[in-house]
């Protein structure tokens, strides 16, 4: 099963459809960008893939444990947590090995029995194994990458700007590497260095990523594939997005001598209509009726 499918999806905005009969899917490690004009309901599909209650028509399916990872869910932290705070307790478990590790090496001060030994030694690998000497520099490496200076690191959540705020839920994602991450507009507080470094990050990272932004030059570096929400459906392009703008661009002119033959079709039929009803037999009469259906399909 994929990580993600979308099947026949469609949400209403005031009893009016914003878009229906969107079908798409993801697998493991997929970066994809979703493109569309402003208000083709882009942040609507995020919205409704984290809440399918959302939708009035078709599915979202996830794949067994998968977790989401989008920007409002991490905007829950104690605004009296640091900065770098706030960014370690993203390892919530790795946390409580190493106060279970600090509680065992106080036991074994008193009480050093092969038993006690044996726990604290397989407590120790399992830490290190997932990353426990380590966590704390990856924290305080993302927060800088991304913008935060040193100083920044000791500031109080609750005296963040809203960019700042945004930038920090940004890190919280990265660090928790949730198995889709869903990001909207993720560039709008970065400056260029930490968006290539951001850039670098998603490339690496195993995890799927849907990414909205305006930002083209970062879809293009981040995305093998482009969905596009436009006129209230969806088109998928298995490319990237400056690929996707040649092969839209291809597949629309298709469409316009497609549309232009249809009308030359339809001005044939309407002729020999108009013609079998002035002769006005009965034949004349059956074969305009003929074509009249093939015109109506």
């Amino acid at each position: 099963m994929s990580l993600l499918q979308v099947q026949n999806a469609g949400v209403t905005f005031s009893d009016t459809p914003l878009f229906s009969h969107v079908s798409f899917s993801m697998e493991k490690g997929e970066k994809m960008a979703l493109v569309g004009v402003n208000g083709a309901g882009k942040t609507t599909l995020f919205k409704a893939i984290a809440d399918p209650a959302l939708l009035y028509e078709g599915t979202v399916s996830l794949a067994r444990q998968c977790r989401i990872g989008q920007m409002e869910q991490y905007d829950k932290s104690d605004p009296e947590w640091t900065v770098l705070e706030t960014a370690e307790r993203i390892f919530s478990a790795l946390r409580k090995k190493e106060e279970a590790l600090a509680t065992m090496e106080s036991q074994m001060a008193n009480d050093p029995t092969p038993e006690n030994i044996a726990r604290y030694t397989t407590l120790r690998q399992a830490f290190e194994r997932e990353g426990g000497y380590t966590y704390k520099s990856l924290a305080r490496g993302t927060l800088i990458r991304l913008g935060f200076t040193e100083e920044m690191l000791s500031r109080k959540v609750k005296t963040l700007s809203g960019g700042q705020r945004a930038v920090l839920r940004l890190s919280l994602i990265l660090l928790d590497e949730p198995d889709l991450i869903l990001l909207d507009e993720a560039t709008n507080h970065l400056d260029v260095r930490a968006i290539e470094w951001l850039e670098d990050q998603l490339c690496r990272t195993k995890s799927a990523v849907l990414i909205i932004s305006h930002d083209r030059l970062f879809l293009e570096r981040t995305t093998t594939k482009t969905l596009e929400l436009e006129n209230g459906t969806a088109t998928l392009y298995p490319v990237p997005y400056t690929r996707y703008r040649e092969e839209k661009k291809k597949r629309r002119e298709v469409l316009q001598k497609h549309y232009a033959n249809q009308q030359k079709e339809i001005a044939r039929l309407e002729a020999f209509i108009a013609q079998q009803k002035r002769w006005n037999r009965e034949r004349n009469i059956i074969a305009a009726e003929s074509r009249q259906k093939a015109l109506d399909r």
